[in-house]
């Protein structure tokens, strides 16, 4: 999904509009190939045979994952803003968005206490994991999210993920800190990134890591994603 979300960021800077026309036809097929299999529920699992990866972080993907459909409604809303630009009806878009916006709030949302849950295992109807991913994805696609759900975006994103409790890893932290900044909490977001890039550099970088531990695992020391801060200061 975020290849979709790319395309119209790019038109965003440059108004070319001309690889938004040139991938129009393969953004209907990959839509519709999740509608089809996101089925009556309206809802995306886990394709067999694929890796989902949604970030380096404690995400339990066994079941039906919020951040996964998420990143579909948020596909949804792009798609619709792009085939305007090319001249194409987005209604069928609006129609799809609307039904999973609907499954998501009824299927992860706690209205009581204004936070999003991340993992839903449809065999037992139970929700687990509250993670920084779901609630700032939800954020960023203007679904509710209550003080609980905004308290999850103020927690340290260098903090280790729980199985309870997955955090965003350098790559993630950049929808993160985005939706502070959106939140209006400039400053929270500039701490963050003196406290976990700063961290970085104090223990010798020279290039931003693949993730907050790639000293002690095996990633990459020299990653591209983790430059973001460049892009929000």
């Amino acid at each position: 999904f975020t290849w979709l979300l790319a395309a119209e960021k790019y038109y965003f800077y440059t108004g070319d509009s001309s690889i938004l026309a040139e991938i129009y036809p393969t953004a209907v097929k990959n839509l519709k190939w999740f509608e089809d299999f996101a089925g009556d529920k309206n809802l995306l699992g886990n394709p067999e045979g694929y890796w989902l990866f949604l970030d380096w972080s404690t995400i339990d993907k066994s079941g039906i994952t919020a951040s996964f459909n998420l990143w579909y409604l948020l596909a949804l809303q792009s798609m619709q803003r792009i085939s305007k630009i090319v001249g194409k009806r987005s209604a069928i878009y609006k129609k799809q968005e609307q039904k999973v916006k609907k499954a998501l709030l009824n299927t992860f949302y706690n209205r009581k206490k204004g936070v999003w849950f991340e993992a839903y295992n449809p065999k037992t109807g139970k929700l687990r994991q509250i993670s920084q991913h779901a609630n700032t994805l939800a954020f960023l696609a203007g679904l509710p999210v209550g003080s609980g759900g905004k308290n999850v975006l103020r927690e340290p994103v260098y903090k280790a993920s729980t199985c309870d409790r997955p955090r965003a890893s350098s790559y993630f932290a950049y929808y993160v800190l985005d939706s502070l900044f959106k939140l209006g909490e400039a400053q929270r977001a500039i701490k963050e990134i003196n406290d976990s890039w700063g961290d970085m550099i104090k223990k010798g970088a020279t290039t931003f890591w693949e993730n907050w531990n790639a000293l002690r695992y095996d990633y990459s020391v020299c990653h591209a994603w983790s430059a973001h801060p460049l892009a929000l200061l």
